[in-house]
């Protein structure tokens, strides 16, 4: 692992072009601060003024949106569990509805029971109207 550069207070040299030597920046640093301090410093706070109005105008306007989007979700919510709870009433009434065709089905196939025998005996009572004419016919003739 490499030894992190050291900054010098000697002369610069220029044999290692990596070397960063400075003189004096403490001092450099600080005069920097506090001529730009002085220059700006009405400006920089009507800067500031106007950065934290924008920043409350964005700041309720989010609030604005979140509340806006949390009753639209809300609704959504509300509006999917009315539709969830009608299909299962519906569900429900469709199945109801079901048994009974169901139970009306077999009632009617019972009751049909008793048309099978009135069918056979109507042949049968057709066969005997039929063997009656016939021997009707052939007695008149």
């Amino acid at each position: 692992m490499q030894q992190p550069k050291k900054i010098s207070k000697e002369e610069p040299t220029t044999s290692d072009p990596h070397n960063v030597i400075v003189h004096n920046i403490e001092q450099k640093v600080r005069d920097l601060c506090i001529q730009s301090s002085q220059d700006e410093s009405p400006d920089l706070e009507a800067h500031a003024r106007s950065i934290s109005s924008n920043i409350d105008m964005v700041l309720r306007d989010l609030r604005g949106s979140l509340r806006g989007m949390s009753d639209l979700t809300l609704e959504s919510m509300q509006t999917f569990s009315s539709s969830i709870n009608s299909t299962c009433e519906n569900m429900d009434s469709t199945i109801k509805s079901m048994y009974t065709l169901l139970a009306k089905a077999e009632e009617l196939n019972s009751s049909m029971a008793n048309v099978h025998k009135l069918t056979q005996q109507i042949k049968d009572m057709k066969r005997l109207v039929d063997l009656f004419e016939t021997h009707f016919q052939n007695s008149l003739a």
